[in-house]
């Protein structure tokens, strides 16, 4: 799930094991003992400025923003989760509910399935019935998710030619090395992919369409959000570590022998969120920046928009409210919203605009 995510994010693999590995990603995050243990997000670093006089009335408070030429309730995008198998379709389904109902964002799991099987007429619609959700969320931003890797095996034209078919906002690009490194039958061969990243960038702005790129989990050292900035793309969606541990969940499906052993630096492993966005926002980049990874409430919403973020993002603790039904979704993203509301009240934020005007005059760091 992004910075929360499920895991959902292997590219390879014939159909049968990758459904199987998506399975297993569920079951072992919806059972949350896979979220990292001795790393942080980093957020309990920073505590909110907190103002006994705000000079506004809570009534007054408006946490609305906007994204992919999208209005939404509050900053926020619900991450990805799965994607391709029958449990992911209900979680996807009462997801995209709950997105409409509560005015935000929403990004699909890995689409990889549904773009091999949209090759074929006679597979291509059942393939895309899981993923095929612009009826449930008319108006609200809607991003689909593939691992970078794809552009190995798959064109420009037909990766366009599925976000189009699913009437997506943008694609985000996610990559995630080391949870392949430790995956079965993971793709390890990012080299050669710049070049392609830019003319599938090229492509879906032509097409009215705009790309992400997708850290998976365990963020960005500042060395390689300089070498990112080299690229073309329209936000950056930073999944710090401090969230879900996907070497957690590929630790909990290796069998014993020397990967097992290998594994083990690696379970709370990479640039906690908080600093991550640091350096991020320092670097004044164009594009669109989004937090994920470990946030809680709205507090650390409101951190992690004080941070730099554009928006923040959450997965894991949304999908097991998305396993019972949507209004269970709706309602955690209601409390999460109430509880940046506050926030925003008692650091004399009026809206979205003043949060970021303010910036790190937000908060204020807790010392040893």
């Amino acid at each position: 799930m992004n910075g929360d995510d499920t895991g959902d994010t292997g590219d390879t693999g014939d159909g049968n094991n990758t459904r199987a590995r998506k399975r297993d990603h569920l079951r072992l995050v919806s059972a949350g003992a896979v979220q990292m243990q001795d790393l942080s997000n980093g957020l309990e670093r920073w505590r909110l400025a907190f103002d006994p006089f705000p000079d506004l009335a809570l009534a007054d408070v408006d946490c609305g923003a906007s994204f992919l030429g999208r209005e939404l309730s509050m900053p926020f995008l619900i991450g990805a989760m799965s994607g391709g198998v029958s449990e992911a379709t209900r979680v996807n389904r009462n997801l995209a509910r709950a997105a409409q109902a509560s005015g935000v964002a929403l990004e699909l799991g890995s689409m990889r399935l549904a773009l091999e099987a949209s090759r074929d007429p006679r597979t291509k619609e059942r393939a895309l019935d899981g993923f095929d959700l612009r009826d449930l969320l008319p108006d609200q931003a809607f991003i689909g998710n593939l691992g970078v890797t794809i552009l190995h095996a798959h064109g420009v034209d037909a990766i366009v030619g599925l976000v189009r078919d699913l009437r997506l906002d943008a694609l985000s690009l996610h990559l995630n090395p080391l949870h392949e490194a430790f995956q079965g039958q993971g793709t390890t061969d990012f080299s050669g992919l710049r070049p392609k990243v830019e003319a599938l960038h090229g492509a879906l702005n032509r097409a009215g369409l705009q790309l992400g790129l997708k850290t998976v989990g365990f963020g960005a050292s500042t060395r390689a959000l300089t070498r990112l900035a080299e690229l073309p793309f329209d936000y950056l969606e930073l999944n710090g570590a401090g969230g879900t541990s996907f070497t957690r969940v590929e630790a909990a499906r290796l069998e014993a022998g020397p990967r097992q052993k290998a594994i083990r630096p690696f379970l709370d492993f990479g640039v906690p969120l908080a600093e991550g966005l640091r350096a991020a926002a320092w670097m004044r980049q164009p594009w669109a920046l989004i937090g994920g990874g470990g946030l809680r409430d709205g507090v650390d919403l409101l951190k992690v928009l004080a941070l730099g973020a554009s928006l923040g993002s959450v997965a894991a603790p949304l999908l097991a409210p998305a396993l019972d039904s949507a209004e269970a979704v709706t309602q955690a993203l209601d409390a999460l919203r109430e509880g940046l509301r506050v926030a925003m009240f008692v650091t004399s934020c009026r809206d979205v605009a003043a949060v970021r005007a303010a910036g790190s005059a937000l908060l204020e760091e807790v010392l040893p």
